[in-house]
């Protein structure tokens, strides 16, 4: 089979194949052999289109009960090349790919592609599994332009945190499934990612969620004496910092931060929680007292960084658009448990390395550190004008 010039719907390029008994694959058997296929451009929207149109003739559908994309025995090898793919709003350019496609799985050799000012490289497979069909990936992407990046995803659906806010370039490398039921529909729940996230020299400016976190610490009468709220306004209208790493878990349509600690130029702040694909939140934010407020003296002395209680913790749940704020104690007990622990622990390895009893590990077990996690929502909360003998 020769070359064929095409131009469809701004889907524009050549076509050349090599496929063995074509008079059989006509009829509906076998397909085995190669095709390239290098584009000017490519249009995801208009070709999606044309498949969800493909069946719409007004004849009876009869439902698909087998996972299949080509005929039984197929074998075709598929090369792509692509100076520009357009998806929605996403551009990307250089796009290289190689597909290996038999009758029900389809090989990501190699996708290749640049932009957002990054760089990305995957290996995969479309494959039965899960609701009907399986895309998994995995791979790299690098240096990704994060203003641009929640520009082209219209800032995910939310407003809290947008493109205007942000500053930095991230890194991501692990896997991601997708998954779809055999009459093509999306399922969002078959979503899971397991993401390995970096963020070079980032910034965060003007983001109206610090201020409303300041109106919050400066109304309440226990936290309230520690804060200077102008203070900490100012220094959150303008965060920066040279590094941030963290795992991020998609499952059940909930994507999940485990444990993040953010070295910032205003503060030291940890952050943990969950969010779900419908917007709601359940975070807890950590802050350590001395960095929240301008001076380290108050009226009842300075505050000393002994590690173990000056933190306070704060709960914000609700949705990113409208967040709810309260004092997260079940926080507070859980890091005040694991810092005596690790105290604890350290004293022990002291003992030990200056000759002490060689059982210094008693019969009172081996002290563990034990995981922090997020408590349940009635657990967690309480009022902070209800005093309690762990706070602070």
């Amino acid at each position: 089979m020769g070359k064929l010039d095409f131009n469809w719907s701004g889907n524009k390029g050549e076509l050349s194949a090599s496929i063995k008994s074509i008079d059989k694959a006509i009829k509906g058997g076998e397909i085995v052999g190669e095709i390239d296929l290098s584009f000017e451009s490519i249009v995801v929207g208009a070709v999606l289109t044309w498949w969800d149109n493909l069946h719409l003739d007004g004849e009876h559908r009869e439902p698909i009960s087998k996972a299949s994309l080509l005929p039984n025995g197929s074998d075709l090898a598929i090369q792509i090349e692509s100076k520009r793919l357009f998806w929605d709003e996403l551009a990307l350019t250089s796009v290289r790919s190689s597909l290996k496609v038999g009758e029900s799985r389809m090989k990501i050799v190699t996708l290749k592609a640049d932009g957002l000012q990054g760089s990305a490289r995957v290996e995969g497979s479309l494959r039965p599994g899960g609701p009907g069909w399986v895309l998994g990936f995995f791979g790299s992407a690098d240096g990704v332009a994060l203003p641009e990046l929640f520009l082209t995803y219209n800032n995910f659906g939310q407003s809290a945190l947008r493109s205007e806010h942000l500053e930095g370039a991230v890194s991501a490398a692990g896997t991601i499934n997708l998954g779809w039921d055999l009459s093509g529909e999306f399922v969002s729940k078959a979503v899971k990612t397991n993401l390995e996230i970096d963020i070079d020299n980032g910034r965060l400016k003007g983001v109206e969620i610090f201020d409303e976190i300041a109106d919050y610490l400066k109304t309440h009468r226990l936290i309230a004496p520690l804060v200077d709220p102008e203070d900490l306004r100012t220094r959150l209208s303008d965060i920066k910092f040279k590094s941030l790493e963290s795992p991020i878990y998609i499952a059940s349509s909930k994507t999940t931060i485990p444990f993040l600690k953010i070295k910032s130029s205003a503060m030291d702040v940890t952050v943990e929680g969950v969010h779900s694909f419908k917007g709601d939140i359940d975070y807890t934010l950590g802050f350590a007292l001395r960095d929240l407020r301008n001076s380290r003296e108050v009226e009842f002395g300075s505050i000393e960084d002994d590690g173990l209680g000056t933190m306070f913790f704060l709960a914000m749940d609700g949705s990113l658009n409208e967040p709810i704020y309260s004092y997260d104690r079940e926080a507070h007990k859980s890091h005040r448990r694991k810092a005596f622990d690790e105290e604890a622990q350290r004293i022990k390895e002291a003992i030990r390395n200056s000759g002490g009893t060689k059982n210094s590990q008693s019969e009172d077990g081996d002290n563990e550190p034990a995981q922090k996690s997020k408590p349940d929502k009635k657990q967690k909360s309480k009022g902070l004008n209800d005093l309690d003998d762990e706070d602070f």
